[in-house]
C-alpha cells in the first residue's frame, strides 16, 4: 500500500484514551482504499506528547513519534505547537474557532474514517477505529509554520487550506487489527477527491 499523489490531511486534536489520560496529538494522514474497497486512513506521521508512543509504534506499526506538544487558548484563539524530540520537525499553528457547522458531504468524507491501515513486517494491518462523529465548527487560520510535510517528503500545498475546529470527542478506541497477508505492496490505492485538502 502506498500513499496517493494527493494532498494530506492534518488533524490536530487532544486525544482522550479509555483510561483517564489526556495528551496532545498531531497527525498527518492521507486517505486510501483498502482490500475490498473499504475507505481508511494511512498515517504519514503521528506526533504525540506521551511516553507511551514508542510502545504504540512497536505494537501497530504506525509512525508514532514522541514530541513536546502544547495546546493553548488565549483571547478566543486556539494555539497548537510542537516539536519532535531529537531535533525533528516542528509546527506552530493558531486558529480562531467560529460557529458550529452542519457537516457537508466533504466534511463527513474527511473526518468519518472508521479504520486505519498500517504495515508491519511486510504485512498489511487493518485497524478498526471507534469514536463518535467529530463535532465541527468553522475556523479562521491566523498562523501556520510547519516542517512536517518536508519531513515526510511532500511538497507544499498549492492552494489554501481547509480549516475546521473541533472541541474533540470523549473517547477514541482501536480494535484488534485484521491482517491481510500477501497484499502488503498493493493492498490499497490512494483515493483523491476534488477539494479534499485538509481536515
Amino acid at each position: 500500500m502506498v500513499p496517493p499523489p494527493g494532498r494530506p490531511g492534518a488533524l490536530l486534536s487532544r486525544t482522550r484514551l479509555s483510561r483517564p489520560l489526556t495528551f496532545p496529538e498531531t497527525n498527518l494522514r492521507t486517505y486510501v482504499r483498502g482490500p475490498g474497497g473499504r475507505d481508511g486512513l494511512w498515517f504519514l506521521d503521528i506526533e504525540a506528547g506521551s511516553a507511551a508512543t514508542p510502545a504504540a509504534r512497536a505494537a501497530v506499526g504506525a509512525p508514532f513519534h514522541w514530541a513536546d506538544l502544547s495546546v493553548t487558548c488565549h483571547g478566543g484563539v486556539v494555539g497548537y505547537a510542537g516539536s519532535r524530540r531529537g531535533a525533528g520537525p516542528s509546527y506552530r499553528l493558531a486558529a480562531r474557532p467560529g460557529d458550529p457547522l452542519a457537516p457537508t458531504a466533504l466534511d463527513h468524507w474527511l473526518t468519518a474514517r472508521w479504520r486505519a491501515y498500517t504495515r508491519r513486517f511486510g504485512i498489511l494491518r487493518e485497524v478498526p477505529v471507534r469514536h463518535e462523529p467529530w463535532p465541527l465548527a468553522s475556523a479562521t487560520l491566523e498562523e501556520l509554520h510547519e516542517t512536517l510535510l518536508e519531513a515526510v517528503g511532500l511538497p507544499r500545498p498549492a492552494g489554501p487550506p481547509l480549516v475546521h475546529y473541533s472541541p474533540g470527542v470523549r473517547q477514541v478506541g482501536f480494535g484488534v487489527p485484521r491482517l491481510h497477508r500477501g497484499n502488503s505492496g498493493r493492498a490499497a490505492r490512494g483515493r483523491s477527491r476534488p477539494g479534499a485538502r485538509a481536515a
